[in-house]
């Protein structure tokens, strides 16, 4: 269990300030929102995660089962005029059980081995949202706008304050399930000496209620029954201003490849046919289908110097959280927000990679190089898919969600360098040590002005020195220094963009089956930028404050 009452994010509190992301103050006249027009009320932001599990073997069987949880505040990352900070108890919190059974047979020239596997993953119904004036409630403000001039019964603060108090107002709860079976057969054969083929199948069935927010109220465990939720509480209007949506998938998978090994040359070819199907619900459907080839070769220079090359293409298909977290607002019905029923592609991705490997006789000192270029077209992203309400206009809509930027391609570009020493021996203590340096970079293409607003890519540099060593028989330490160059999501030369932090693992073997180990993260509480959560509008500015300093007490224990 990893339990604590606040994450340590609410430093440098200029980036919480919501004059960052709104010069309309209005937002404080908003019933969710807490605080002044430059200081929202931030509160404790904990964190609980757990895991157990177990493993049983018997003969070529083997069964597996772990339970996994994780809780976290629910506007970590969000900009303080999107959402709010004031209650602690606004988490999002997940759970996953899952279970594996292996059936493994070897034999004198090949081996096979079936899996069996069945997840289970929950949202916890208590968890929620406290919105103030997000990406949605600025599209329902142009709806009550259109509204109130093709129907003057009312104000615009009429229709809006109705609006908002159906989808946005109070505690906004979340609800989602799914059940998910996968079986997959792999067989391994030795055709010649120096020739092998890897020859498999896999297919999985899921179906359940993608992950749906904005419900007014949590929904009990006595309202969700094997099949889903109870006919009564689906007829409830009053709990869903947007009804959750039932969807079953259907992915399945044929793959092979073919594995040359000699004492120049290997090589590796192989290739994957997905076939992809989410079944049709309300008003849509989603197929992908196609071929994904891969080739991969290593050449020998010296029995100490290899070099290397690879190259394969392969797509991700959307799965139905980005259709049922996207809506339509549109001012001339009722409701006005819906799901929307327009189509989301497959991203395809094109990958290379070539590296060279050196490594003394003895192989205590080595170096490796590696470049990489990946290209991706049609990505998917979260954006509002436009529309915009005059003062004098009678018609409002727009799309907010999930999306292809067909206009759009990315080119990233990088590598690594590594340089590492061992001098570890029956004789001498364990002394490890390496040296890297990581490099990204991107290029656009053919983009959109909008689309290149809100796309911000990482490119940068990290430098990374690791030191292990072995100062008792039973014992290691490992220092981890890492040092971020010029990671700049934002295009510009923030110095909260550029920092490095110093991570220390002690670990001491009690027994063969018992170990206990400390582990400090950040020493020296340094204050840094990560990745932002979802790159939305919602998100917040420039930087997304990390975690300082944090330590860790555990142990292992196995049982054979």
């Amino acid at each position: 269990n990893i339990i604590f009452e606040r994450r340590k994010i609410f430093h440098d509190l200029y980036v919480y300030d919501p004059t960052l992301y709104s010069l309309d103050t209005s937002y404080v006249l908003y019933p969710n929102y807490s605080g002044t027009k430059q200081s929202p009320n931030l509160t404790s932001t904990p964190h609980l995660s757990r895991k157990f599990g177990f493993n049983l073997k018997y003969k070529r069987l083997t069964l597996s089962a772990e339970t996994m949880y994780r809780r976290d505040h629910s506007s970590i990352g969000q900009n303080t005029v999107a959402y709010s900070y004031r209650n602690p108890q606004t988490f999002t919190g997940e759970s996953i059980l899952k279970f594996n059974l292996n059936l493994f047979k070897d034999g004198e020239k090949n081996n096979r081995k079936t899996d069996f596997t069945y997840i289970k993953y929950n949202v916890d119904s208590r968890s929620s949202i406290l919105p103030v004036r997000n990406h949605l409630s600025d599209l329902l403000l142009n709806a009550a706008r259109a509204r109130s001039n093709s129907n003057q019964n009312d104000s615009t603060l009429a229709y809006f304050s109705r609006f908002y108090s159906r989808y946005l107002d109070g505690l906004r709860y979340m609800f989602g399930q799914s059940d998910e079976w996968r079986v997959e057969h792999v067989r391994n054969y030795r055709l010649f000496k120096f020739v092998t083929l890897t020859v498999g199948a896999n297919g999985k069935f899921a179906r359940g209620y993608p992950k749906t927010v904005y419900l007014s109220r949590p929904i009990s465990d006595a309202n969700i029954n094997f099949f889903g939720l109870t006919t009564d509480v689906l007829q409830d209007t009053s709990i869903f201003p947007v009804f959750p949506v039932n969807r079953d998938l259907f992915d399945l998978n044929g793959f092979g490849q073919a594995f040359y090994n000699g004492k120049k040359f290997n090589i590796a070819a192989g290739a994957n046919y997905t076939y992809y199907l989410i079944e049709p619900g309300e008003s849509w459907e989603f197929k992908a289908k196609g071929l994904s080839p891969r080739f991969s070769g290593l050449y020998n220079i010296t029995e100490e110097v290899n070099v290397r090359s690879s190259w394969g293409t392969a797509f991700k298909a959307p799965n139905p959280f980005y259709q049922t977290s996207s809506y339509d607002v549109d001012s001339e019905r009722t409701p006005v927000v819906k799901r929307t029923n327009f189509a989301i592609a497959e991203e395809k991705t094109t990958s290379w990679e070539s590296g060279i490997r050196w490594k003394t006789e003895g192989g205590n000192i080595g170096a490796d190089a590696t470049w990489f270029l990946n290209r991706t077209s049609r990505l998917l992203r979260f954006d509002s898919g436009g529309g915009f309400a005059t003062p004098d206009s009678s018609v409002f809509n727009s799309q907010l969600g999930y999306s292809n930027l067909e206009n759009f391609k990315i080119r990233y570009t990088g590598g690594q360098v590594t340089i590492f020493s061992d001098n570890s021996s029956p004789t001498k203590k364990k002394v490890r040590g390496l040296l890297s340096y990581s490099w990204i970079n991107y290029k656009e293409a053919d983009f959109k002005t909008t689309e290149q607003a809100r796309f911000k890519p990482p490119k940068g540099g990290i430098w990374q020195i690791r030191t292990s060593f072995a100062p008792f028989d039973k014992s290691i330490i490992i220092l981890d220094l890492l040092k971020y160059k010029k990671i700049a999501q934002t295009g510009g030369k923030d110095p909260k963009l550029k920092f490095w932090t110093w991570d220390i693992v002690w670990r001491y073997a009690f027994t063969d089956r018992f170990d206990g180990y400390l582990k400090i993260i950040n020493l020296f509480n340094k204050r840094y930028s990560g990745i932002l959560p979802e790159g939305d509008p919602n998100d917040l500015l420039l930087y997304n404050p990390q975690s300082g300093f944090f330590l860790r007490l555990g142990m292992n224990y196995n049982i054979e």
